[in-house]
């Protein structure tokens, strides 16, 4: 079904086997990155390997004339790198962290309906990104706060959150 949507509008069918032999080796290759906890690490790293020869041979390889098809081959070749650069450090693929890590701010305004100021919009601003940045350094952010307050009252120098010995 799927093929016959694609020919009518307009693919010639090599340029529809050419896409589909590339995304199959994509499709292999993601398997193996589910099988990342099973197989260990040496081994892994030997699969992605040849799975990105294999993707960037398959693109390279026999391309049809068509446009579509070149353009494929075209960008595996020129970003064969960025590509495979996410892929084999192996960034999770979704921003489930960024998500989560502005979730509080979100949920804080949807319940206080936000801030009535510029400086309280700043305030919040600089106070979820300390809480945050404390959270995720597993750092207390009372004992942070306090360190601060104290800092502002006896003019000492500002803590670091970078590398916070709390």
């Amino acid at each position: 079904m799927i093929e016959i949507t694609v020919l009518k509008v307009g693919l010639h069918r090599g340029a529809v086997r050419y896409g589909k032999g590339v995304i199959k080796q994509i499709r292999l290759m993601f398997e193996t990155i589910g099988e990342k906890g099973e197989i260990g690490e040496e081994e892994w790293k030997k699969r992605m390997k040849r799975h990105r020869e294999l993707i960037v041979k398959r693109a390279a390889g026999t391309v049809p004339e068509q446009k579509e098809a070149k353009l494929i081959a075209k960008r595996i070749r020129e970003w064969e790198e960025e590509y495979v650069r996410l892929i084999e450090c192996y960034l999770e693929p979704t921003n489930n962290a960024a998500e989560l890590a502005i979730r509080q701010t979100v949920l804080d305004r949807m319940v206080t309906q936000g801030s009535r100021s510029i400086w309280g919009n700043e305030w919040h601003e600089r106070f979820w990104t300390v809480l945050t940045t404390c959270t995720l350094q597993n750092i207390s952010v009372m004992k942070y706060l306090k360190k601060c307050l104290s800092v502002y009252f006896c003019l000492d120098i500002s803590p670091c959150l970078t590398n916070l010995a709390i």
